[in-house]
Order: C-alpha cells, then structure tokens, then sequence
C-alpha cells in the first residue's frame, strides 16, 4: 500500500486531475480508431484464455535443482524462503525438477551430524547431476562450500539468508553468488516512532545467543541517532526467567515501544520457540511490539522493517534463473542489501488502532480477511478489463455527441475542487520541478514559509535566503534537503525537520513529508511536499528540556537529600547526593526501600513517618537520625503526598543536615546556662561580701578586747578565719561571674608557667613527677597574671586528687593555629593563632556521661566537705574573660588533658577590660 502521510490526499487529488485529463484524451484519440479498438477487443479476449503448458517440454530436458536448506520443514523462516524459491520457479513456467534437503541445525548441530549428513549425500547423490544449487542460511552455505568439490564439482550455487558476510567466506571458490541477509534496525524504530509520535523509549529484548549478542550491539550503537527522540534500553532474557520478563513488559504503557530481537532462552535455561515466545510476551504489554525479521510478524506484533525470509528466497531464484538462462555466475554481484520489507500484522494494526493510510507505501499486510476481490482476483480483472474496452469504444462512439465545452468545463471544475482543497488544508502543500523549481504553493504554505505565493514560487528548493539550519541549529547539506533525498533515491522521505529564517528574521521549525512525482512514462518528474509547522512543539521541547535541566541542577546542588518513594515504600527517584552519601548503585535503588537502605531502627522510623504523612495526606515535618558513612547525623525531614497516575499517593521527601546546627544549639544553650548562673552568682557574691566585711571588721574589733581571755580568743580567730575563707569563695563568685576586673598586662605565656613551677612544687607529693614542657617560640599574650596562675592552681590541684597512687603531672605550652579544619574538629574558636598550655595527668581520667557537665557551676564528684563546685567554672570563666577557650580530653584510667587556648598578642593595644 502507499503512503504518503498528510500529504497522501493531496497527490491523490493531483493525478485525478491528471487522469480525468487523459481520459478525455483517451476519448479523443478513440474516436479516430474506432475499427483498430475493435480489433482489440477480439485480440484481449482470445489472450484472456490462458495457454496451457505452450512452452512444454519433455521431461528429459527439465532442470535439476538442489535446494539445501539449513533448518527444517516447518521452521517459520525456512518455509518462508522455501516458498519465496518456489513462487519465482513456478512463475518463470520454466520446466524443472526441484530437490529439497535440510540440515536440521536448528534441533542437532554437532560436526559428527554433519559428517553424516555429508556421507549421506555422496551415497544419495552419487549419480545424480544438478544443473544449480541454492543454499539457504549460514549452516547450508558452510556445508556446500567445505563439500561442493566433493559431492557437487562445478555446479554453480546461489546462496541466501546470509548473515554477518564477508567476502572472506567464500575466498577461493569459483561459480558463486547469492543475497545477503542484512537486518535494518534504524527503519524499524524509525517507523514505529512514526506511528507512536508519544513514545519516548524503545526497549529490546535479547538472549546471550550469537545473534542476540549482534542485536544488542546494533541497538547500541544506534544510541546516538535516536538521542532526543528516544532512548534505546536493552533486557536481556539471560538475566532474568521468562516470569521476570513477562512483569517488566507489562508495566510498559503505551509511550514505550518494545523490540522483540531474540528471546529464546532464559536465566533458569529454559529454550523458546518463535511462536511461544512471542506467544507469551506480545500480547501482555500495553506497549506495542515491533520485530526485525519476517518470521516473527503474526503472532501479536505490529511487525516493521523485517528481513523477509520469502523474499530472500525470491531473489535467490531469480538469481538462479538467470543462471540457467546461461549468464555466469562469476557476473552476477552478490546482493548486499536485502529485500527487506515493510510488513505489518493485520490483527496488531486493529488491536493497536493504526489506519493502514499511515503505513509507508509498499507496505504487506499479513492476516488480512481474504476479500471477495482477492477470492475471484483473475476473474474480476478480466471482466474489468473487457468493460473497459467496452466503455473506452462507447466513449469514441459517443465521442461526436459530447462537445468540448463540456469536457473543458468538467475539467476546470475537477481544477477548481483540486485548489479549493488544497487551500483549505492546515499544511503547506509545494511542488517542485525536476531541477527543484518550486512550481506551486498553497494558502497555508503563504502563511508558514512567510511569503506570498509569487515569492514563493520564484525560489528553489535550498534557496539561501531561508537560511535553513537543523532543529539543532547545524547547517543542513544541500544533499540532506528533502528535494535532493526524494531526488536521488526516487523514494518518498518523512518528518525531515530542519528550521528557516522568514523575512523579518523570526525562525520557523519545520516538519516535511515528500514524495517524487513521475511522468507517464515512469521517469523522475519533480516532487511534492507537504509541510507543517512545528515552532511551538519545538520551542515547547527545548523549554522542556530546559526546565529538566533546571530541575536536575538544582537538585544536584540541594544541600541535602531528595527522594520519592512509591506507596510500597520502594524509592522511584534519589537525587545524586542521597546516592553520593548512600553508596547505592541507581540502577538497585528502584528496588529498595527503607530497611533494605538503613539500619532496622532508623529505617522503622522512617517507615512510620512516610506512612504518617501518606495516612494525613498532607505535609508533616520531622526530626530523624541516619548512620551515614559510620556517622550518626540528625536530619530536618520535610515530607509530603503526591498524587499519582493511578489515583494513589507517592511520597516525596527533602532531609537537610542540622547536625552541626543542634551542637551548636547544645553549646548556646550551655553558654547561656553558665551566664545566666554567673549573673546570680555574681549579685549574691556582691551582697555577701559586703556582709562579710562588716563580719570581719566587728571580728576584728571583737578579737582587740578579748587579749586575756584566750579561749574566747581562739574562737574569735576562727570566726575571722572561716570568714576570709568565704570572703575568698565570694571572689570566686565575682571572678565566675565576670565581675571582677582583669590586670592585663602583655607577658610571655611560659613566664607564667616558669613562676607557677615555684608555686605549685611544693604542694605536689613526692610520688607525682612535675614535667615541663616549653617551646622555643615565644608566647606573648595579653593576661592578668594572678588569675591565669589561679586557673593553673586549679587543674593542678584537680590533677594532684586525681593520682593518689602518684603519676605525672605534665604542663607544656606551644603556639597553636586555628583555621577552618581545627575550627570543624575542636567546635569553638576563630581564626587566628593561639598559645596552648596544656595541664596533663596519668590519673583516674573523667566518666564520658559527667564530661559535658564538669564545668558548671557547683557541679562536683568530691565528697561533701571537700569542694564548692566552683574551681573549674571559675576556670572557664576566667578564660572565658581572656577571650580564649578551654578544652578537656579524657579516658578512663587513662588520664585527663585540659587545653587552654589564649590569643598570641600580634602588637595590639590590651582590649576594653571588664
């Protein structure tokens, strides 16, 4: 059938218009031969009866031919190539004796069976001369040319059905030709884009078998020429069973296409036939199928571009017959490109709800109900063809009757219907000569070229003014354009989309189907365009793509992870950095849900917060910890339905890292938990202390006038004491609450370890070793000296209680450089260089669960009696009053490291004192 898309009905309406002129032309000329048409008559109808066997001979004269087959009888495709070798025979009414023999590869193929099939033959055909010998399939044609010398010297052969050929195969061997098999994969998927415009993938399935392996590499490789249209995946049957196949073929909707390449055995090793396979697999998708060779159309696929098996086998015979007749093999070319065809299932056209107009023309329907024309086909045609002999002498006859107006008027009427249709067509509609002239414009083609109809007419087909570029924006070839394709292969093209420049500099996209036109004698005449616009289908693509794009960058750059997951939990899409963090090959992740992903305590708090918000229908916010990489991390999960095709709700989800935001929550927290008890400390410390002093000073006055009474005096001194212990406890007070003044003064820090050395030798027991550890840079900082050394006493004291077995106490001090890393590992600090002074001990070491709390105000693990609580928040605070920060490393039994970091004074003035 022909096809020539949107533009079919508009060469149609142009060659009735040519055809109702001729036949007034016929009539014409019939009215001058009226005796020779009867004449005619009489001669058509004795032709009519058909001559039986006139070209007869006896039966000795018939020719012998040998076909070997490689397969079997029965084999789809090897009775297809038998039956294309026999049409050919049978229609040439040359007298023959035909002999067929199969290999039978398909069920035994081993060296010993073809041994015996070799002895077999020279038993069998010992005196036996064949005048040629076809050879169908690979197995065949290697069998012929290892034993032809042998069984058959001198014969010629003709081979068919070969593929992956290569002059190398028949090297050396003499009176030879043939046709290769060569399948047209592009075609295929070219025709089936075609009348599936929506579809956006093709999936081909294949096995591991040789010619499974030569499907998938070929459908690889045409990757790049369907880039933007569709993409190209290929499931191989040996990966998975027949089941697992039969699952993912049926969750295709219709904008996937599936190529149905080899599938004949699958993971567990089970083989297929043909017609189970297809059986099983065409007809359980709502994906339309589509095949590359002939013997798979018929049992539920579309069908496409097939390698014919009959058609194969036709041009072999004719090959053959030409050798008969008496040309020499060695003449004849091997054809090198098949006789593939166009060939569709009737029953999966109807199923699939294609018109058999959008076909390309040419195109075979298998399967189609036998009409009563194609029943009495013979007959019908005769009787047409007697009636119109008839009708053509009635139209001379009554040819005197009729007058030329009227013939002119019905004509310009048929003119007038062809341009009002043509006018009226949403598509362009041009003609182009022989040179590529373009002859003839419509209204809409005026309206999408930017033109009027003189303009146009008065350009050709690749005038430069247009400008014409592909959709891609490369320039396109003259030889690309659509009149030099039509031109050059005399065959029709479609959906050639190229863009031109208008006159006022806008761009239009354009679609073009074209045809070539020929004249009465069957010669090229010029070709007929049909054009539509596709600006705004374009425009809308490219925004598409754009906005993909956008899409996928900004979740590439999200700062955390985004994903959705179906209503079974199973994640359908993760942006790269939740595969990045996962480690999750994307190709598993569509099978895995939470557990399969997360630890079993994270993944069923994930669960309950997804089935939480799919039961709400709305988005809910939550707080959820991962283990990531070894690391337990806090997220902000931000989740929230969306509404699926089928009516149900998938979850779609953005978790954001606010790890280290919550340390620095915790640290805020702790920062304002000390202030605020430094603020209470410091107002009661004021107010004692004043009431200490008149304590004292009424004590003092007190003890004076008790000079003779020496036991009221030893209490008195008691009183004084006990109070000067708390006037020293309520300067701790006011130091921890930062009400105290600072001294600064600008000293080396080592200095103050050398004079603290003095000090606090002499309160260390003799079984604790004092180490010091100074670098040789200097440490100048800004200090008061009195209380940096009452810090010191501090961690020493705390030290020296900590080894009452004995130990070492080990104070150093070295300069220290806070930058971005040091800041991440230790969590405080700015940036900028540090003196460290670091108080060591080989001591009991501080509990993990207590560590976080040991600097909080009157937190103590002393017993009652033996400590305020106060000594290391006086600690920090005072560091704190420094501007520099105070850090503690501890294990058990193992001792304990307290770090101080006070700023090196780089020549800057002392800061405002507190």
């Amino acid at each position: 059938m022909h096809n020539l898309s949107t533009g079919s009905h508009y060469k149609a309406a142009y060659i009735y218009c040519r055809v109702t002129k001729f036949a007034v032309q016929l009539c014409q000329f019939m009215s001058r031969i009226y005796y020779p048409a009867v004449i005619l008559l009489i001669a058509s109808t004795l032709l009519m009866v058909k001559p039986q066997n006139l070209s007869a001979e006896t039966p000795g004269q018939n020719k012998k031919i040998l076909i070997l087959n490689s397969y079997n009888y029965g084999y789809i495709w090897s009775d297809l190539e038998m039956s294309g070798i026999e049409s050919v025979f049978k229609e040439s009414g040359m007298p023959i004796d035909i002999h067929i023999e199969y290999l039978d590869t398909k069920r035994v193929y081993d060296q010993k069976h073809l041994e015996n099939i070799f002895r077999l033959f020279k038993y069998k055909f010992t005196k036996d001369k064949f005048d040629i010998i076809i050879s169908a399939d690979n197995d065949a044609l290697a069998f012929m040319l290892k034993h032809r010398a042998e069984l058959f010297p001198g014969t010629p052969l003709v081979f068919c059905g070969i593929n992956n050929f290569s002059p190398y195969m028949i090297s050396g061997q003499k009176n030879i030709t043939g046709v290769v098999e060569t399948i047209d994969y592009s075609k295929t998927i070219e025709i089936a884009l075609k009348l599936f415009p929506d579809a956006f993938s093709i999936v081909a399935v294949t096995d591991e078998t040789i010619t499974g392996q030569a499907h998938a590499k070929k459908i690889k490789e045409l990757e790049p020429q369907f880039k933007g249209r569709a993409s190209l995946t290929v499931l191989n049957l040996n990966n998975m069973t027949m089941r697992d196949l039969q699952l993912r073929l049926s969750a295709l909707d219709e904008n996937h296409i599936v190529l149905l390449l080899a599938h004949f055995k699958d993971k567990t090793g089970r083989s297929y036939s043909i017609q189970e396979s297809l059986g099983i697999l065409a007809k359980i998708s709502n994906a339309p199928s589509f095949v590359v060779t002939e013997d798979r159309v018929g049992s539920g696929v579309v069908g496409g571009m097939v390698v014919s098996g009959y058609f194969q086998g036709r041009t072999a015979a004719h090959i053959a017959i030409r050798i008969l007749g008496g040309e020499k093999p060695e003449s004849i070319p091997i054809v090198t490109e098949s006789a593939n065809k166009y060939i569709f299932d009737y029953n999966a056209l109807k199923r699939c709800g294609i018109r058999e107009a959008s076909l390309p023309m040419g195109s075979i329907i298998k399967n189609r109900p036998v009409s009563f024309y194609e029943t009495y086909k013979k007959t019908i045609l005769a009787v047409i063809s007697l009636f119109a002999i008839f009708l053509s002498l009635l139209a001379g006859l009554s040819y005197n009757i009729i007058k030329k107006t009227k013939l002119e008027k019905e004509l310009r009427a048929n003119q007038e219907r062809l341009s009002a249709i043509l006018s009226t067509v949403p598509d362009g509609i041009t003609a182009m000569d022989t040179e590529g002239n373009i002859t003839y414009a419509n209204s809409a083609a005026e309206s999408i070229l930017g033109l009027d109809r003189k303009d146009i007419t008065a350009r050709r087909y690749n005038d430069l003014k247009w400008k014409i570029y592909s959709v891609n924006g490369s320039l396109v070839n003259k030889d690309d354009l659509p009149f030099s394709l039509v031109k050059n292969t005399d065959k029709q093209v479609f959906g050639l989309e190229h863009s031109i420049t208008h006159p006022d500099g806008s761009k239009a996209f354009l679609s073009i189907n074209a045809a070539p036109l020929h004249d009465t004698k069957g010669l090229f005449n010029g070709v007929i365009a049909s054009i539509s616009d596709i600006t705004d289908r374009v425009n809308a693509q490219k925004e598409l793509l754009e906005s993909q794009n956008r899409f996928n960058m900004f979740m590439k750059y999200l700062p955390g992870f985004a994903y959705i997951k179906d209503i079974n939990g199973r994640h359908i899409y993760a942006n790269e950095r939740f595969k990045t963090e996962t480690h999750i090959n994307p190709e598993d992740l569509s099978r895995m849900t939470n557990k399969e992903i997360w630890s079993d305590s994270a993944a069923h708090q994930l669960t309950m917060h997804d089935n939480d918000v799919i039961q709400k229908g709305t988005p809910v916010v939550f707080e959820e910890t991962l283990n990531i990489k070894g690391d337990e991390r806090i997220f902000i999960s931000y989740k929230f339905p969306i509404p699926a095709k089928d009516g149900s709700l998938l979850l779609g989800g953005i978790s954001i890292d606010i790890t280290e935001q919550k340390k620095l929550e915790d640290q805020l927290m702790h920062s304002q938990k000390m202030e605020a008890v430094g603020t209470l400390a410091g107002g009661v410390a004021h107010d004692f202390n004043n009431i200490l002093t008149a304590i004292l000073g009424y004590a003092h006055l007190a003890l004076m006038k008790l000079q003779n009474d020496e036991k009221l005096k030893q209490h008195m001194e008691r009183i004084i004491e006990s109070s000067q212990k708390a006037a020293l406890l309520t300067q701790r007070l006011l130091a921890f609450s930062r009400k105290q003044t600072l001294n600064l003064v600008a000293i080396d820090a080592r200095e103050i370890i050398k004079h603290f050395e003095q000090l606090i030798i002499r309160l260390l027991p003799e079984n604790i070793e004092l180490k010091i550890s100074l670098t040789n840079e200097p440490l100048p900082i800004l200090a008061d000296t009195t209380q940096i050394e009452q810090v010191l006493m501090n961690l020493s004291t705390n030290a020296r209680d900590a080894m009452p077995d004995g130990g070492t106490l080990e104070i150093s001090a070295a300069a220290d450089l806070f930058d971005e890393e040091k800041i991440k590992e230790t969590g405080f600090g700015e940036h900028g260089r540090y003196a460290r002074i670091s108080v060591k001990d080989t001591g009991c070491g501080i509990d993990c669960e207590i560590k976080d709390k040991i600097f909080e105000p009157f937190f103590t693990t002393k017993e009652p009696g033996k400590g305020t609580g106060l000594g290391l928040s006086m600690v920090y605070g005072t560091i704190r009053k420094h501007e520099g920060y105070i850090d503690v490393i501890s294990e058990i039994n193992k001792g304990s490291r307290f770090d101080i970091y006070l700023p090196i004074a780089e020549a800057q003035s002392p800061p405002e004192l507190l």
